[in-house]
């Protein structure tokens, strides 16, 4: 059992998880993370207040208790013990999405959202589909449908998409949210697509669906 000042002392499963995760900004490199590898910068500049001595040691943190490791390119991950966490942190991030008024929607990052988004997509709506959207809304990040699943991760497409959708983050979340969809947001020039149109559309078919069954059952009001 973990004992210190920082520590609970307590000999209880939720308390012990806290004991290391607790400290601020530990739970969010582990986030950071969950969508992919990243080097030192990556992770400082994504985690904007976090400082790099902080940083420092929230890393040296999980990393003596086998969460996060460095790989070959230099960058850190998560080990197979750090991919135990995906689950309860998505899940907790759902819950916290679920307070957020359009307000506070508009504000957060679209990566972010769709990791979200797509934890919950029921696997019956993606059958049948086969599908890597890239989106770039100033940050890049990959949705890919295969297999029965929908992934997210930071970064280009490994392998040629087959659509590039490009627009404001406001716009994403937007078409998530159910606010517009994404032929409105074509016609308006509001959004750009690369590639397949139907493929875009259909991923932000799921998206809303999801959303809308999992997070909020109707658009929020924008006022």
């Amino acid at each position: 059992m973990t004992t210190g000042p920082r520590s609970y002392g307590q000999a209880c499963p939720l308390a012990l998880s806290m004991d290391l995760l607790g400290e601020r900004w530990t739970m969010l490199v582990v986030r950071e993370l969950l969508m992919g590898p990243k080097r030192f910068g990556d992770l400082d500049r994504r985690l904007d207040g976090v400082g790099p001595n902080r940083l420092t040691k929230r890393l040296r943190l999980l990393q003596s208790h086998g969460v996060v490791d460095k790989i070959e390119t230099g960058a850190y991950g998560l080990t197979p013990e750090g991919e135990g966490l995906r689950e309860p942190v998505t899940a907790l991030a759902i819950w916290g999405l679920r307070l957020m008024t359009a307000e506070d929607l508009a504000l957060a990052r679209p990566d972010m959202v769709a990791m979200c988004v797509a934890s919950v997509v029921d696997p019956l709506s993606l059958s049948g589909h086969h599908a890597t959207c890239e989106f770039d809304v100033g940050d890049v990040f990959t949705i890919v449908v295969a297999g029965g699943r929908m992934t997210t991760a930071s970064g280009p497409a490994k392998t040629a998409p087959n659509a590039r959708v490009t627009c404001a983050p406001t716009t994403f979340l937007a078409i998530t949210a159910g606010y517009r969809d994404l032929d409105e947001a074509l016609r308006s020039g509001d959004a750009h697509v690369d590639g397949s149109v139907e493929a875009g559309t259909a991923v932000f078919s799921m998206f809303t669906e999801t959303y809308r069954a999992n997070i909020h059952p109707a658009p929020m009001s924008a006022g």
